[in-house]
């Protein structure tokens, strides 16, 4: 396969965690009055993060949806997490991952 080849299906892949289509997964983040609901799918979230990989394996699920609480990270926090989730070039796989354990 050629690098172009990857390099846009990486590219398509990561975008997965923008896209809200068929997601199976939904994070709860924040606290009372500073709260917000996300939309995501489980397999990238799994496949990239061993904190969402043990977070996956006991969150309760309803009607096929995962439901993820996270109540000590900010909107703010979450939504910075999420810009540099993407694997950047060189990086190695799921290594921005982790980030969201701080």
């Amino acid at each position: 396969m050629s690098v172009k080849f990857l390099e846009r299906f990486s590219n398509d892949f990561s975008q997965l965690l923008e896209s809200e289509y068929d997601y199976n997964v939904v994070i709860e983040v924040g606290k009372q009055h500073n709260k917000q609901l996300f939309k995501s799918h489980k397999l990238i979230l799994y496949q990239r993060s061993s904190f969402f990989r043990q977070k996956l394996g006991g969150a309760p699920k309803k009607i096929n949806v995962f439901e993820i609480w996270l109540p000590n990270i900010t909107v703010t926090k979450w939504r910075n997490w999420r810009k540099v989730a993407k694997p950047a070039k060189g990086c190695e796989t799921g290594e921005r991952w982790q980030t969201i354990k701080r």
